[in-house]
């Protein structure tokens, strides 16, 4: 009986790995078309707020030429965004001067603004 025990345990944990393999799978497969646009709005203050809360160092703070803020932040390295939006959530203005979109495209496309 215990060779039978074993047997059933077998038919139910492979066949459940093999499922939670094969989501593992879909999902990178998944992931490796998604992509993040980051979109950075002319209301930007120039606080490097966004910056310090960016994990992977995707923001960087370049000079302004278009509103009056010394500084702006860019995204010269937007293909590292992991999607976290921290950015966002650091952001002081009142309309969120940076915001983080999910795409979904083979190609990978960027949005990007100042």
């Amino acid at each position: 009986d215990a060779e039978a025990a074993q047997q059933m345990r077998l038919g139910v944990v492979v066949p459940a790995r093999a499922a939670a393999a094969a989501a593992r799978a879909a999902r990178a497969r998944l992931s490796a078309r998604r992509s993040h646009a980051v979109k950075i709005y002319d209301t930007c203050i120039g606080c490097t707020l966004c910056v310090r809360a960016c994990p992977t160092d995707v923001i960087e703070m370049v000079p302004a030429t278009v509103n009056a803020a010394k500084q702006v932040a860019s995204t010269p390295r937007v293909e590292d965004c992991v999607g976290c939006k921290r950015c966002e959530t650091a952001c002081p203005t009142d309309f969120l001067s940076i915001r983080v979109y999910l795409q979904e495209n083979e190609e990978t496309q960027y949005s990007m603004g100042l």
